[in-house]
Parts: structure tokens; C-alpha cells; sequence
């Protein structure tokens, strides 16, 4: 029996043969079999075999009408140009049928068969390569000839596959042996070839012919290298400058791949890039790290020492194949960028009083890699001379540099002058390809003689001028000797978990966040633009910040980044602007609630028996070029005056006006007042990239594997992966996760569960660690009492939320107190109280240890549980008074976490907070989503509050922001009616890809069928795509009735593809401007135009809202902006 088929060979001509054969029908979906006899004839007929009996016809199609016997039960339907329809395809459906077409009553037809087949599509969406896993491409490294193997599984009918190498120009088929299984209607194909590697790379694809499509792509393919093949390129040398970026070429004319290799060692090496090219389609695999550029060179970003080794690339076309190596060497410029001498204080004009014969020490600081030096007398005549110098060298605690010393005996002739000129400088070394300014320091000697007396009783000679030069420089000295001395000990004892065994310098931990600047254009218009690096905070070349406000939520790195600052003034790092100013004090800013600047120096950041006195501290800063960082402000006691402080001086520009100010505190805790020319800054946590670094360079280092271990743990977790942003519990995760400390997979979705998740898998480590099996560990015994005197302190702030050791001793026990200590969770240190007169400062007992948690967030998660344990047992009055202690703005973290672990407290809780109005409305939001137990026990209260408008602006912390969009998420999802949703001060784009709106701060806000309204209120301009985005999320949230925006200047007509669906769901989209009263313009959805009641909005009208915005904007605060036209935090429906 043949199998008939059509194909026009003309154009717009229809062939005799309508029906193609086979045709493929997928199983349990509607099914057609395509036949196009046009329209010009008397009658289809199709039976349900190749015979023409009337009992096998099914259905026909004459004179406009449908019958038989299939379309009556409903089994097939066929359309009016002939074609088969069969309703739900099934297995008894494979087989031939037959169709007859007549075009009248007399003509003899010949009948056509239509083979069917019905199909499965299994799966997977490619075939599966098994070294390949689940990637349809990937890079395979073998040592030994290996058995390929390639299969489909679940499919029908059997798909046939074959292997080919691939080159740049074809494919060439591989003698393979092909396999097929059946279980039921179900086929699985493999196919397997036997390799064996005589190339350092080879390509090799597996196809699934067709038809029928089956997967979504017919094709995957593995890159096989031979592991160690790329040794034989010798490496060319090149040398980097630390923080600039390498392009390492590579190539190869015409390209089917390149593979980039690093070499570790001799032993270790690994893939670190690759890209395949073939055809229409181009694969990528590089992390963020690296990158390829079109060329297919490798960059390596602001590079560090960290990525000093030997890169390789391997690449060709399928046919041949070109290796090359580069040998990187990293280099650091000295930090500072010229050579010191021991006994000078300012290299510049120095001038030292020496012997005439001695020892002189000169040194270079933070370098990569070791250079010599050398000295000399500027005057060459002269019979001064320096011995053969000892170069020694220490490394830096990190390893990236070194600190190099040479010291040379000199001797200078008693008929030389007695001031000679030195020159120290630094050894030329060809094979040092360093592109450094001239390091060389040239320094004053003076021969010390007798004192010579005074010409007058008010005159200073020469050397006593010196003597006066030389002390004063001396205090400055010391100054930054016991600085360095007390920074140094805090910033290498730094601990990425509480637990930690080992010590690390910050910079082992340290890594960049995101930092935004907050920035106003002439138009008034606020927009946060994100800093270069946390160097900019003080401001750039082109503008110096004076006074700046660091605002983070808590976990966010503000203490992190502080030390930092202070670290990098420690090493003199010539790079950052911090190494480069004469001082920088550290402190935190509770401090100053009792004593002054200066006496705050002295006795919390000085040795007791400095010979510094007040006076001399504040008179060094009000000379030297200084920075003075003060950290938390959102600690200082409550009871604190903060109008009368000296602090307000300070930040007012009205003290220390040579110091450059940098105060950090919680997003909702600015001080009351502050200079106008004050720089807001916001930390936003860690984007991807970030992270990716942070566990390349800080968790992992030289460890691929584990790399990839720790970052597959976030990638199968994504509710987890969610809050990563949060630095803090990104840095405890990923390091738990590299020791092994937590399982791969967890279900945890609230910050709630990730804290208590982090606490216990910090517990079970110590409970494993102490092998002795003496000490027994009642964890409930030890959280309850703890718990107490941890919500004590928080609502107690004039403690500064720490405790005195002794008492804390006293109340929860030693042994217990021993074990939070040995744990990391409490740390001791050693303060200096100014609580009595000054004359009284020597005495010693002024001096006392302290007690405070790791960080603030585990303080709110242990008071967590002394609150959800009051809030369930009081009653209301009593609540609201506990409550009313404790401020969610500076909170936020005890409030979430004893809703999440209390139910009963949770209710009485969200109860308090929704009563308390304003502010403490969008708390209860968050707490919402912490609470334990299923939905249905919060779905009353979600409802209440999705029944007033929920608000996100742009002052929420990125983690509120998070919590709120989740909330919204769960009440669309359970079908809760949501009213009004308002967004304040929000750069909003629209994603039509992911059908979302996404926030400035990369939070994506899904589309909500539930919402009613939305309302964004905005003080900037969108644009035609904008405002057309806009409307497009509108057009999906299908219950959504009315878009309102506000004080916002849109484009005068749109015509985007949204306007049909908004005018089909009757949506009300409106503009609300503050221009005489509130002037409403609505959008006309046929039209494209706004109109004015009714009536359409003239070019005249809309440049004059165009000029009466501008004006607004530029003459009106961000504050004022937020409040015009309704008054007030609450907004409008």
C-alpha cells in the first residue's frame, strides 16, 4: 500500500496530491491531520481504514455540513477545507487513514492514505550525553580512551540517534553501535562510540534525525580535552598591575572553540572559560570572574594577587588546534608609593639630626613583587659613602605583599658640609617589566653640633626651632603608632563565623558590597547611583564629602566596612584614600554619649599610660589631614541629648571642619539634625556577582570543587538564595556550607528559619568539637536565660546593648557563660567608662569588661524568644507597654523572629503593630510572613491588612522591600483581594520576559491577579518605554480596575500594544499633579491621549504641567515631594 503526499511545484498552486504522509500526532492532545482541498468541491470524506465500506467511514464534510458517526460521538471534527481533526489522540489512532475528496457528483477520485503515527515527547528536551549530566553542551577532561554513550528515554516512536565529530565546516559520522529498549508504548535509544583522545580537544555531537521533533532541540554536544595536553605551550611572561584588567589573547582563524585553562601548580589545573561556536549558535561558559570578549580573549577584572598564575588557551577549528600560555605575575605598588626612612615623619623635606656616622634604614611597604634598594650621597665628590647594605623582607598577613627593609652603615666626612643630601631609590631590574613612577626619596642629613645660645629673649634658634619641629611631629607619631597599634588588633582578629578556630586579617573577609550615593539633579529629581568601589564614599578627585551618612540594615556590612577603612590607613594602602591621610579615627559612636572626641580617643582607642593628653589629640586633628569614622548611631542610649552633644557639632561642619565625617547607622535612624552638604550613602548588600566573588576569593580559594559545591547549595535552594543579598547570612551560610556544616538541601523560606537553621548548625559544630563528652548542653536551658537578659539589654538601650560580665555571669551561670563564650555567639571585651569627674580619670577601675552578641541580629534573635514567650502570657495593656519599648525602625530583626517562632505571640503582635498606625503598619506586613503554621492560621489577618493600602518606597531596606513582595505573592496566590498597592520614590522598569516590575533595587514584583489599585508616586519622568511598561504589568493583573500615578511627568499620548487588553478589562489609568488643588487627567484607552474632562489635553496644556513640574522639582525637597498634595505619611486610595 503507497502513501500519497502533496507538493505544489508552483507557486499559489495547489497540488494534486493535498495530504502529507506520515503525519505525527502527539498522544492525549488534540490532533490534525493537515489536508487543504480548498474550498471548491462537493465532498471530504475520511475513513478510519484503507478500505471505503461504510461502516469504517467517520465523518465527512458536504454542502457546508458535518456528519457521521465519529463526529456525532464527538471523537473527530473536521474543518471546512477538508482537514481531520481527532478530538484526543490515542494509541488505537495509528494506523492509515483514508480521505476521498469529490468535486462533483460524476467524478471518479483517486482515495489518499494519511499514515499516522502517534507520538510521546519524552522528557528531556535534548538528548542526553552521559558525561554531560543535564547541560545539552558541556566540557568534558578525560586521561584514558572512553565509551560515550547518548540516549533518549520515554519516547515514541524510538528516536534514532547518531554520533559525528564536529569541525568548523561539517560533521563527519562516527561508527557507532545503536541500542533500543520498549517498556508498554515507550521506547528508549541509545547510542554508544568507543574514543579515544589523539588531539588535546575534539568535538563530538549527537543527533536525533527527524522527523518527528520530538525534544525542543535535536542536537547536544560535548567538548572532550585531554587532561594535561595543554602543557606543551611555553608561557610568555607577562606582568599586571594589581586592579587593572588583563586581556590575554588567543586566536585562530576560523574558531569552532576556545578553552581557557589556569594552572594551579604542577599538579593542579582546571578549566576556567570556554566558548563553543558553531553555525547559528554560540555557547558560553565563564563565571564572574572572567569573561570572553568577542574576540575570545580572556579578561581577568581588577585583578588581584590571587590571580597570579599560568593561563592557558586551547583552541581550533575541529581539524587543527593552537596552544598558548601566559605566565601572569601580579604586581602592587608600594603603599606609600615612595621609599620611607625610618625617623621621618613626612617624607617631604625631611630632615633628620644625625651622627656623623650611622645607620640608615630605608623601606618600602605593601609591594609585590621583591625589589632591591640602594643609597646614596646626592654630591658624589665627596668622601661620604654608604657600606654594601641587608635587604630583608616580611610578608604581608594575606600573602599578597611584602614589606622590604635595607639598611646601610654611612659615614660622612668631617670636611663635608654638615647637611648633606641622600638619595634612597630603588634598583633597576630589567626583568621586572613595572611601569612604576620613580619610588627614589631623597632626605636632609644634619650633623648634630653644640647648642649655640639665643640671640634674644623671645628668639629660638635654628635647632631649637628643629627641637619644637621635631616634638611636634614626635606626637603625631605616637599618635598613629598607638592608632595602628589598637586598629591592628582589632581588624586581624576578625572571625567569618562566631566559631571560627583561626584568626583572619580583613582583608582575608573584606569584599566590596554595592554601594548608591544619593544624587539630585537641577531638576530636584533623586536618583541613588551605585559607587565604583567603598573608596568613593569620601568623595572623588572632581568632589571631596565632607560629612557622610552610611545607612544599612543590620547584617548589611556597616562595622565590616568601617574596619576596613581603618585597616587600609593602618597599611599606609596608597590605593584607597583612607591610607593616604595623616589620621583616621575609628569609634563607635555610643562612646560619645559620655565624653567628648578627644577623651573618647584617649581612653578607648589609647594605651593606659600614653603621654597624649586632650589637648594634644584635638590640636593634631585640627592640623593634619584626617578622617573620622564613627560607627552605629543607631546604638546610642535613648536618653542621650543628641541637640546639646558634641556630635551635633560634628556633623553640623561646625566642628572638626578639617576632618572629613563618615557616621553609619540603620536606614530609619538618622540624627535629628546634620549639615546640608552632607553625603547620603546606602549599603545594598551583594548582587550575584558579588557573591560569586566572595566564594572564590574569601570561602574557597583554589578550590573549584568546593566553589562549585557551596554555590550548587544556593542554586537548589532557591528560597534561601532569595535572602543572599543580606551579607551577614550570605557570609555564615557559605562558609557552614564549605565546612560541611549544613546539608545540601533545605526547605527553609523566611529569615526566621535561616537564623535558627545558622544557630543550630553552629551548635552541633561545638557539641562535635568537644570530644571529651564532659560538658552537657541543655540548648533550651541555655536560650531561655540567655533570652532574658538578651531582650533585658534590648530594652534597656542606655546599656548600649551589652552586658557587664560579671553580672551576665552571675544570672545565666559561668559554665553556660563559658560555653557562649567558647561558641562565639557572646565576645568579651575591655572599655574605659567616663562616668565621674575627669580629675578621677587615672583610676584604674574605670576600666572594665564587657559582654556583647557576635552581631546585633543574633542579640534580637535570642530576645526574640523572651518576647513571643511575654506576648503570649500577658495581656494586652501590658504588651503595648513592653512593645512601646522597643522601636521595629531599629528592630526590625525581634519582631520578625518572634513572630516566627511563637504563633499565639505572632497574632497579638501584628495586632500592635497594625494599631500603632504609620510606620509600624509596614512591620506588621513583614512580621506576616514569619509567622509558623499554615496559611489558613494568618488568613484573617493577611486580609485586614491587604484591605488598606500596602506600601513600598524607596527608604524601605531592601530586606522589608523582599518581605512585603512576598506577602503580596501569598495573598494572590490564595486568592486575598488586595486593594491598593503603593509604590513611593521606586524606579520601576517592566520585564515582559519574567512578567514582572522590578525595583531599583533588583526586586522583582510579580504580577498579582488579586490587586484592585495601583498607585506609584514618582518625582521624575518616565519615558514612552516606561510608561508603556507600566501599563503592560497592568494589563496582566487581570482584577486590577484603576492605575493611578502621581506628581509624575508622563509622555503626552501612548499607543502601546497594552491599551486593548486595559480597555477590555475596563482599567481606569490616571494622572494625579498637584498643580491647582489635584488636577486629574484621564487616559483615553482608544485614543492613546490623556483628556481633561472628557476633552483631549492640547500641546498648550501639557507644556504648561511640563514647566509647572519642573519648577516643583527643582525648588521642592525630596521630603516635601513625598508629602505635597496629601499631607502627611499616609497616601491617598
Amino acid at each position: 500500500m503507497s502513501a500519497l503526499c502533496g507538493v505544489s511545484n508552483v507557486e499559489g498552486e495547489r497540488s494534486i496530491f493535498p495530504c502529507n504522509s506520515p503525519q505525527y500526532l502527539e498522544l492525549g492532545r488534540p490532533g490534525t491531520i493537515n489536508c487543504d482541498f480548498g474550498d471548491d468541491f462537493l465532498g471530504v470524506y475520511w475513513y478510519n481504514s484503507t478500505t471505503l465500506l461504510d461502516s469504517d467511514q467517520i465523518i465527512y464534510y458536504s454542502d457546508y455540513n458535518k456528519d457521521g458517526t465519529g463526529y456525532l460521538s464527538g471523537e473527530f471534527d473536521i474543518l471546512p477545507n477538508g482537514t481531520l481533526i481527532i478530538n484526543n489522540v490515542s494509541l488505537h489512532h495509528e494506523h492509515v487513514f483514508t480521505v476521498v475528496m469529490f468535486r462533483t457528483k460524476v467524478e471518479t477520485t483517486v482515495p489518499i492514505y494519511v499514515m499516522v503515527i502517534v507520538t510521546v515527547k519524552p522528557s528531556q528536551r535534548f538528548p542526553k550525553i552521559d558525561q554531560c549530566g543535564e547541560e545539552r553542551v558541556c566540557l568534558r577532561e578525560i586521561d584514558h580512551p572512553v565509551m560515550l554513550y547518548c540516549y533518549v528515554n520515554d519516547s515514541r516512536p524510538a528516536v534514532n540517534l547518531t554520533f559525528a565529530t564536529r569541525t568548523a565546516y561539517d560533521d563527519h559520522r562516527l561508527t557507532s553501535m545503536s541500542m533500543f529498549q520498549q517498556r508498554k508504548y515507550l521506547h528508549t535509544a541509545t547510542v554508544a562510540v568507543h574514543l579515544s583522545m589523539k588531539t588535546i580537544v575534539k568535538f563530538y555531537v549527537c543527533k536525533a534525525d527527524e522527523p518527528p521533533t520530538l525534544m525542543e532541540n535535536n542536537h547536544s554536544a560535548i567538548l572532550l580535552q585531554s587532561r594535561g595536553g595543554a602543557d606543551v605551550a611555553k608561557p610568555v611572561n607577562m606582568f599586571v598591575e594589581k586592579g587593572d584588567t588583563v586581556h590575554l589573547n588567543c586566536s585562530f582563524s576560523p574558531m569552532l572553540y576556545v578553552i581557557w585553562i589556569r594552572r594551579e601548580s604542577e599538579e593542579v589545573a582546571h578549566n576556567i572559560a570556554y566558548r563553543i561556536m558553531w553555525k547559528d549558535y554560540q555557547i558560553n561558559h565563564t563565571n564572574a570572574r572572567y569573561s570572553l570578549d568577542d574576540e575570545n580573549s580572556l579578561m581577568i577584572h581588577h585583578v588581584t594577587v590571587q590571580d597570579e598564575s599560568v593561563y592557558g588557551c586551547v583552541t581550533g577549528d575541529g581539524i587543527q588546534e593552537e596552544v598558548k600560555a601566559f605566565n601572569i605575575t601580579v604586581s602592587v605598588k608600594p603603599s606609600p608609593e615612595q621609599v620611607t626612612v625610618d625617623g621621618c615623619i613626612e617624607n617631604r623635606n625631611c630632615l633628620l639630626l644625625v651622627e656623623r656616622t650611622g645607620i640608615l634604614t630605608c623601606r618600602l611597604h605593601n609591594i609585590r613583587p621583591i625589589v632591591s634598594m640602594q643609597c646614596r650621597f646626592v654630591d658624589n665628590l665627596s668622601q661620604n659613602k654608604f657600606q654594601k647594605g641587608k635587604l630583608t623582607n616580611k610578608t604581608s598577613p594575606d600573602d599578597s605583599s611584602y614589606d622590604v627593609a635595607y639598611s646601610s652603615e654611612y659615614y660622612i666626612d668631617h670636611e663635608s658640609s654638615d647637611k648633606v643630601t641622600v638619595e634612597c631609590f630603588v634598583e633597576r631590574n630589567i626583568t621586572l617589566q613595572l611601569k612604576w613612577p620613580d619610588l627614589a626619596t631623597e632626605l636632609n642629613l644634619r650633623v648634630l653640633k653644640g647648642t649655640k645660645k639665643n640671640d634674644g629673649p623671645g628668639d629660638k634658634d635654628e635647632e631649637e626651632l628643629l627641637t619644637d619641629l621635631v616634638n611636634l611631629a614626635a606626637k603625631q607619631a605616637t599618635l598613629k603608632n598607638e592608632l595602628k597599634k589598637r586598629y591592628i588588633e582589632v581588624c586581624q582578629t576578625m572571625k567569618p563565623l562566631p566559631n571560627s578556630k583561626r584568626s583572619y586579617c580583613i582583608d582575608e573577609l573584606y569584599i566590596d558590597g554595592v554601594l548608591k550615593v544619593m544624587s539630585q539633579n537641577a531638576r530636584g529629581e533623586v536618583k541613588w547611583l551605585e559607587l565604583s568601589s567603598y573608596h568613593s564614599v569620601v568623595g572623588d578627585k572632581s568632589a571631596k564629602y565632607d560629612r557622610v551618612i552610611i545607612q544599612g540594615d543590620s547584617g548589611f556590612g556597616k562595622t565590616l566596612l568601617c574596619r576596613k577603612m581603618a585597616y587600609d590607613w593602618c597599611t599606609e594602602n596608597q590605593s584607597s584614600p583612607f591610607g593616604k591621610v595623616d589620621i583616621l579615627i575609628y569609634l563607635q559612636v555610643r562612646i560619645l554619649a559620655e565624653s567628648s572626641l578627644s577623651e573618647a580617643i584617649k581612653h578607648h582607642l589609647l594605651p593606659s599610660d600614653t603621654t597624649l593628653r586632650n589637648e594634644d589629640i584635638k590640636g593634631l586633628l585640627s592640623s593634619a589631614s584626617s578622617i573620622i569614622v564613627l560607627d552605629g548611631y543607631n546604638r546610642v542610649p535613648a536618653s542621650w541629648r543628641y541637640e546639646s552633644s558634641e556630635l551635633n557639632l560634628i556633623l553640623m561642619n561646625e566642628a572638626f571642619q578639617n576632618s572629613q565625617v563618615i557616621l553609619t547607622t540603620l536606614p530609619n535612624c538618622l540624627p535629628q539634625s546634620y549639615a546640608s552638604i552632607t553625603k547620603k550613602i546606602k549599603l545594598v548588600g551583594f548582587s550575584d556577582t558579588i557573591r560569586d566573588d566572595y566564594i572564590r576569593e574569601r570561602v574557597a580559594r583554589n578550590e573549584p570543587k568546593a566553589q562549585q559545591e557551596i554555590k550548587s547549595f544556593f542554586n537548589s535552594n532557591p528560597e534561601i538564595h532569595k535572602f543572599c543579598h543580606v551579607p551577614l547570612l550570605f557570609v555564615f551560610l557559605s562558609n557552614l556550607r564549605y565546612q560541611g556544616a549544613i546539608s545540601t538541601t533545605n526547605d527553609l523560606t523566611k529569615v526566621t528559619e535561616i537564623v535558627q537553621f545558622i544557630i543550630l548548625a553552629l551548635k552541633n559544630q561545638e557539641e562535635a568539637d568537644d570530644r571529651s563528652g564532659q560538658t552537657s548542653r541543655d540548648t533550651t536551658v541555655i536560650d531561655s536565660k540567655l533570652a532574658f537578659e538578651a531582650f533585658d539589654v534590648l530594652i534597656n538601650p542606655e546599656t548600649g546593648f551589652r552586658f557587664n560580665m560579671e553580672n551576665l555571669k552571675r544570672k545565666i551561670g559561668d559554665t553556660l557563660y563559658e560555653n557562649y563564650i567558647g561558641m562565639g555567639l557572646l565576645i568579651e571585651e575591655h572599655v574605659f567608662h567616663s562616668r565621674c569627674s575627669p580629675r578621677r580619670y587615672q583610676n584604674v577601675n574605670k576600666h572594665k569588661t564587657e559582654v556583647k552578641f557576635y552581631h546585633s541580629i543574633l542579640l534580637e534573635w535570642y530576645a526574640a524568644q523572651e518576647l513571643s514567650r511575654v506576648a503570649e502570657r500577658v495581656k494586652k495593656r501590658q504588651l503595648w507597654t513592653i512593645l512601646d519599648k522597643v522601636n521595629p525602625l531599629n528592630h526590625q530583626y525581634v519582631f520578625r523572629f518572634a513572630c516566627g517562632q511563637n504563633q499565639k505571640a505572632a497574632l497579638k503582635i501584628v495586632n500592635y503593630l497594625q494599631e500603632k498606625g504609620d510606620d509600624y503598619r509596614k512591620f506588621a506586613q513583614v512580621c506576616i510572613v514569619e509567622q509558623k503554621g499554615g496559611f489558613d492560621k494568618v488568613r484573617k489577618t493577611v486580609q485586614k491588612l491587604c484591605s488598606k493600602p500596602v506600601i513600598i518606597e524607596d527608604d524601605d531596606g531592601e530586606l522589608h522591600q523582599r518581605s512585603v513582595v512576598q506577602l503580596l505573592e501569598i495573598a494572590s496566590k490564595n486568592k486575598i483581594r488586595i486593594e491598593v498597592l503603593w509604590l513611593r520614590d521606586l524606579s520601576v522598569s517592566f520585564s515582559r520576559a519574567h512578567r514582572v516590575l522590578q525595583f531599583g533595587s533588583e526586586i522583582q514584583l510579580p504580577t498579582l491577579e488579586t490587586l484592585q489599585q495601583l498607585s506609584i508616586a514618582l518625582s521624575t519622568q518616565l519615558t514612552d518605554v516606561e510608561f508603556a511598561g507600566i501599563l503592560g504589568y497592568v494589563s496582566l493583573c487581570k482584577q486590577l480596575k484603576i492605575l493611578r500615578l502621581r506628581g509624575c511627568l508622563l509622555p503626552i499620548e501612548t499607543h502601546c500594544e497594552a491599551l486593548s487588553v486595559l480597555k477590555e478589562n475596563r482599567v481606569s489609568v490616571e494622572w494625579l499633579l498637584p498643580l491647582s488643588g489635584m488636577s486629574r487627567y484621564r487616559l483615553n484607552l482608544q485614543t492613546g491621549y490623556w483628556e481633561d474632562d472628557g476633552k483631549p489635553l492640547t500641546d498648550d496644556n501639557y507644556g504648561s504641567i511640563v514647566s509647572i513640574l519642573l519648577l516643583l522639582q527643582m525648588f521642592t525637597t525630596v521630603q516635601g515631594r513625598r508629602n505635597r498634595g496629601w499631607g502627611g505619611r499616609q497616601p491617598p486610595q
